[in-house]
């Protein structure tokens, strides 16, 4: 849950030029003028020009993050040490905090501008976009984070802490709502870093902005926010909405603590267990008539608080481990990069002058699978990953990638596999599970294998059903746990599948899948011969 008992240090309430100490408590709360802070992460100044086509890059390795730069070795372990104590700070904020995938996290930190576009996404180059110093993307496999080095506006990073704060919620917590979700994205986006100190926080500005122009959405519609909401995709609805769930994140963190209350921590857990978000909050944050009024005060205030917490860093400079990579080396890294960031082209330009310097580069190898794979080329995609897995046994995402591909192509082919392949994909499954313990994908590959095996089907049943449970809204996975069950001779309960996987179906596609199935349930309980009537995919 979020805690604020990780640090020793007092809590601090200032008021004004007065100040007041309330003795017992650890986080360090300053009360300000509704102002622009200033703070800025401390960035690393004075570093030589380099090209990003300079054969001097650089690798830094710390427990959670590999570092790769064209700054140098001082600045990529200074950002080294950075990101670990951030990664420290969110430790201390979320108790039993998870990341899915787990670390190393791989960061590009880029000398300079020029290296920075070179390898951001295509709708970052357009004329007119917004610039970013910061970016962060989340795969199944891996998390990537691209810095530019020399910005020099406030919050260069605050996208990274952003997207970090999202992974961490959604690895951590189940079912958060929307609201809650994008609320503390924000109120831990703009943190920053004075030594061992971290700011976070702060007022948004915009926020405050939007909110004392436009009236607030009513919390009830709030709570009931999500993805295919007017208020998450329409622009003006969606800043309302951006602006509301900051503000009532921010007024319930700063109030829990001069309350001595736990606001969050009780209706994370409630709605985790499934309770409807309106509900949870009516439970667990009072009355909501009164709780808007109070919101709609607060934002009227001319002050706000804002939060620190001290933090030693966990490593110093000594523990890191620093080398010089190879002009090969340092193209698989940024050639990966542009694949992940849908530049196809470049990346496979620049990952094929690597593979003509080092054909034994295994990255090479699986960043050009995950390229083709993203480009819906299977076939290509499985040769990659094929040599990858033959040039390094071990690694996970190859061998995870060719095995699910031939999985696949065996249930196609109604062709089960040997006992001794059978074995190794199994194996294959697992080891990538041990990293991210919340892709789906491997349960429901690993469910299509066990299937096939004799005496599996029981094991079958349990990796679709987490594979549903983690993707609920996931059409495919709901037939395949009811397609286990009709093996299983369990056909009404696969009936109950089939209809929960027609009410949850909002894509033709799914619809039509849904239907498809429903059908063929209906066949094996009551017989081609006596079914009283097929249901049409239209549904009429």
């Amino acid at each position: 849950m979020l805690s604020w008992s990780q640090t020793t240090m007092r809590r601090v309430i200032v008021f004004g030029k007065a100040g007041c100490t309330a003795k017992g408590g650890n986080v360090h709360i300053k009360y300000f003028a509704f102002v622009a802070l200033g703070l800025i992460v401390v960035s690393p100044r004075g570093m030589r020009a380099r090209s990003a086509n300079d054969s001097r890059w650089i690798e830094v390795r710390s427990p959670n993050f590999t570092v790769v730069s064209n700054a140098g070795a001082r600045s990529a372990q200074r950002v080294a040490i950075q990101l670990e104590t951030v990664y420290s700070f969110f430790h201390h904020a979320f108790t039993g905090m998870r990341l899915y995938p787990r670390p190393p996290i791989i960061v590009l930190a880029l000398n300079d501008e020029a290296s920075f576009r070179d390898l951001e996404p295509e709708r970052l180059r357009r004329k007119g976009e917004l610039r970013a110093a910061g970016l962060m993307y989340g795969y199944f496999d891996k998390n990537c984070i691209m810095l530019q080095l020399d910005a020099g506006f406030e919050h260069p990073y605050e996208v990274i802490y952003h997207e970090f704060t999202h992974s961490v919620v959604e690895s951590t917590f189940r079912n958060v709502p929307l609201w809650l979700n994008e609320g503390l994205a924000q109120f831990y986006g703009g943190l920053s870093i004075d030594k061992n100190e971290v700011f976070f926080g702060q007022p948004s500005d915009e926020a405050i902005a939007e909110l004392r122009q436009y009236p607030l959405v009513p919390l009830t519609t709030l709570f009931a926010v999500n993805e295919s909401s007017p208020y998450y995709n329409k622009q003006h609805q969606g800043n309302i909405f951006y602006a509301e769930s900051w503000a009532l994140t921010h007024y319930l963190m700063s109030t829990g603590p001069r309350a001595h209350k736990d606001f969050l921590g009780p209706y994370l857990h409630d709605v985790g267990d499934g309770m409807d978000p309106t509900a949870a909050a009516a439970k667990d944050f009072g009355d909501l008539n009164s709780l808007q009024r109070a919101l709609d005060q607060y934002v009227h205030l001319r002050a706000f608080y804002e939060f620190s917490m001290k933090v030693s860093s966990p490593i110093d400079k000594k523990s890191l481990q620093t080398r010089k990579l190879s002009p090969a080396e340092s193209e698989a890294y940024r050639g990966d990069f542009l694949a992940r960031a849908g530049r196809f082209n470049d990346a496979e330009k620049m990952l094929q002058e690597a593979l003509q310097r080092d054909p034994s580069l295994v990255g090479v190898n699986e960043s050009m699978g995950t390229a083709e794979l993203s480009q819906h080329h299977a076939k290509r995609a499985e040769q990659w990953f094929a040599k990858a897995s033959k040039l390094c046994p071990q690694c996970y995402l190859a061998r995870f990638e060719y095995s699910a591909m031939t999985v696949m192509a065996d249930s196609e082919n109604h062709t089960p596999p040997t006992p001794q392949k059978a074995a190794q994909d199994t194996a294959n499954f697992l080891a990538f599970m041990n990293i991210n313990a919340k892709f789906a994908p491997a349960y429901a590959d690993l469910a299509l294998l066990d299937s096939m095996l004799p005496g599996h089907l029981n094991e079958a049943h349990l990796m679709a059903l987490a594979a549903v449970e983690l993707e609920p809204k996931d059409v495919d996975y709901y037939v395949l746990s009811g397609q286990i069950l009709v093996k299983m001779g369990q056909a009404e309960n696969a009936l109950s599948v089939a209809k929960r996987a027609l009410a949850i179906a909002t894509t033709p596609k799914e619809q039509a899948a849904a239907h498809e199935f429903l059908n063929e349930v209906l066949q094996r309980i009551h017989g081609p011969s006596q079914l009283p009537g097929l249901i049409p995919p239209n549904g009429n």
